[in-house]
């Protein structure tokens, strides 16, 4: 529509209007304003552009989720279908717009904010002082015996993101009680598809299991490999057959296997030791071949394989996120979180839009994907896929569609 607006009407004023002249016509003006920065000057002005909008009428864009969308639409009117390649053309252009797009990638601005967490309450409760959660996407804990049944998760994907960071079951007194690195990262089909944080601190080990029994995830990934660092990174999953108590969780490996090279797969349950309740069965995935400290893993093919482990246990329509652990929060799991989004966009359209995939990620945790080695990387994830599976399903459908002009004959 915007598209065919501006093709239309190059001159004269416009009236843009909605039920409340609020919030929807705020997105739409803020599309408009931030494609009129770009056309007149070359650049990305979006602090600029909301600045200018809230001159005009404060409460403009009043929400992460409308921003989003402003800049999702800029995005489409600027570029169009020019970023998605179809699984058959793909491989043709692998090469022809990679390191252009990353650096449109790249410099897009953020004007969101990790206020909330900054305070000395929370400085011994991360790794690492620059990477903090945005206060629109940090996962709020709840205490033990407020952890929701799967009846109230389906009820949590209901509500809004804002609404999930104010709620009131934090902890208004003691802030930092509710506290874990962690962040809300959207996947390719689905709010909340994934829960990344960084490797927990010894202290906040009881946090991750809680983090995790709290928000049902079924699938859990240990990205980094610690055996050749100093740092410290302690464990929080014993051996095959073994048990470990973080505060009042109950953990237990009940069986190990390897789908895959490089990979270790544990069936785990988790049980809050003062409930009866049933004890939650989570797949734990470990990735023995990605050192801490580099961008991309020894093994080229283990990313891949475990975004399509991940998508396959996506068609469970009550799942819960999967929850994507690094040493830094940023590094690896953004990288896994990106190449998850490519295998599902593949599966569920035969498209592979690297850019918009970088620019989704970044918008839930800007330290994602800052590498052009780490972008790139997602192209090499796609071609992969494309090879080994799309190909062959593309000869099976033409020997069945050959098969039935033989049998017609």
């Amino acid at each position: 529509m915007l598209r065919y607006f501006r093709n239309r009407h190059i001159e004269g004023e416009v009236v843009v209007h909605c039920t409340d002249g609020l919030r929807r016509t705020s997105v739409v003006l803020m599309a408009l304003l931030v494609m009129e920065s770009i056309l007149s000057t070359g650049c990305l002005r979006v602090k600029e552009a909301l600045t200018k909008l809230r001159k005009c009428r404060p409460g403009m864009v009043s929400n992460q989720e409308d921003f989003n969308l402003a800049l999702e639409i800029a995005d489409e009117l600027l570029h169009g279908a020019a970023t998605a390649w179809g699984a058959d053309e793909f491989k043709g252009n692998l090469s022809k717009t990679s390191s252009l797009l990353f650096r449109k990638a790249h410099v897009l601005e953020s004007v969101s904010v990790s206020e909330a967490v900054q305070r000395p309450a929370f400085l011994d409760m991360h790794r690492f002082p620059s990477i903090i959660p945005l206060d629109t996407r940090r996962v709020v804990l709840q205490s033990e015996d407020q952890i929701d049944d799967e009846g109230d998760k389906e009820e949590h994907d209901r509500k809004s993101l804002k609404d999930e960071n104010q709620d009131s079951r934090e902890d208004k007194r003691l802030p930092s009680n509710s506290y874990i690195n962690a962040v809300w990262v959207d996947s390719y089909d689905r709010r909340f598809g994934f829960v990344v944080t960084e490797h927990p601190l010894a202290e906040m080990r009881e946090r991750f299991w809680r983090l995790v029994v709290q928000n049902r995830c079924q699938n859990v990934v240990f990205c980094n490999d610690y055996t050749k660092v100093d740092q410290e990174f302690p464990n929080i999953l014993p051996g095959e057959g073994g048990e470990m108590n973080f505060g009042k969780y109950l953990v237990q490996v009940l069986a190990v296997q390897a789908p895959a090279k490089h990979i270790i797969k544990y069936q785990v349950n988790i049980t809050l030791c003062q409930l009866r309740d049933a004890p939650l069965m989570v797949s734990v995935y470990k990735i023995t071949g990605w050192p801490y400290g580099q961008e991309l893993p020894e093994s080229s093919r283990v990313v891949g394989d475990v975004a399509e482990l991940l998508c396959e246990s996506f068609s469970a329509p009550d799942r819960g996120p999967s929850l994507l652990c690094c040493g830094d929060g940023v590094t690896a799991s953004g990288l896994l979180a990106g190449a998850v989004c490519v295998v599902q966009r593949l599966r569920d359209s035969r498209e592979v839009d690297i850019y918009r995939t970088v620019v989704k990620l970044k918008r839930c945790r800007h330290e994602f994907i800052t590498s052009s080695k780490q972008f790139e990387f997602l192209y090499f994830v796609a071609a992969r896929y494309i090879d080994a599976t799309m190909i062959y399903e593309g000869e099976q459908e033409g020997d069945l569609r050959g098969k039935s002009l033989t049998e017609k004959r």
